[in-house]
């Protein structure tokens, strides 16, 4: 009989996870890109290099913690390295995708230090018809976020 592979495939080697990661971070990047601007043309022109380098700079393969900094400033942008702990020591799921991270920040209020996330409003609880929020102080108006399964049969949020 068959066994089936329960590992994600960035368990392979670092190699791998760190192409994950560097994927996912490129992505950011071109996505805020094509949003917002700039163009790769003006990206060149901020980094002080050509056109040709400046595409290099998104292949993962490239990547450097330095380059990934230089790219997000000259986007408009910043990074962060989040380490995290999601009880998934054998690797079945793989890194968690950093949108989740960026909407989950978001629904805080973005907070940028520690007072702002002492004095942020935890996120609504849904409880049948009526939302409940941790801190009753703030009135707060939510919409509520729909689950829905994806390929792996993980939730995701739209």
């Amino acid at each position: 009989m068959e066994t089936v592979n329960t590992k994600h495939w960035t368990s392979r080697s670092v190699e791998d996870f760190t192409y994950r990661i560097a994927s996912d971070f490129l992505a950011q990047i071109e996505l805020h890109n094509e949003n917002n601007g700039p163009t790769k043309t003006e990206l060149a022109d901020r980094l002080e290099r050509t056109l040709g380098r400046v595409s290099q700079m998104f292949n993962p393969g490239n990547i450097t913690l330095s380059s990934a900094v230089r790219l997000s400033q000259a986007s408009g942008m910043k990074v962060a390295l989040v380490a995290y702990d999601d009880n998934d020591t054998g690797n079945s799921q793989g890194p968690i995708n950093s949108e989740i991270f960026y909407r989950c920040w978001k629904h805080m209020g973005s907070p940028a230090n520690f007072f702002e996330l002492e004095h942020a409003v935890a996120p609504v609880k849904n409880i049948g018809y009526i939302a409940q929020a941790a801190n009753v102080e703030v009135s707060i108006a939510t919409e509520v976020m729909k689950l829905k399964q994806n390929a792996v049969t993980r939730p995701t949020i739209n």
